[in-house]
């Protein structure tokens, strides 16, 4: 909810139908598409952590995609 994501969430992504007796929004499944990361697209990855162990990380976040295309 907003409170959580500062803004609409999950919310601005699925659809707005509600329940017509209970008024409760369905947000139980949404209809999604996944494609295949093309090669040459940037790849971001983020992860809140502390700052004493941000080197630690991002070092095994390298190890661990080193043998990505």
């Amino acid at each position: 909810g907003n409170a959580m994501a500062g803004k609409l969430g999950i919310n601005a992504l699925t659809p707005s139908a509600a329940d017509p007796i209970s008024k409760q929004p369905e947000l139980k499944h949404a209809a999604i598409q996944v494609e295949k990361l093309a090669p040459g697209h940037a790849l971001m990855a983020m992860r809140r952590i502390t700052d004493t162990n941000a080197f630690s990380v991002l070092e095994a976040l390298r190890t661990r995609m080193k043998d990505l295309p």
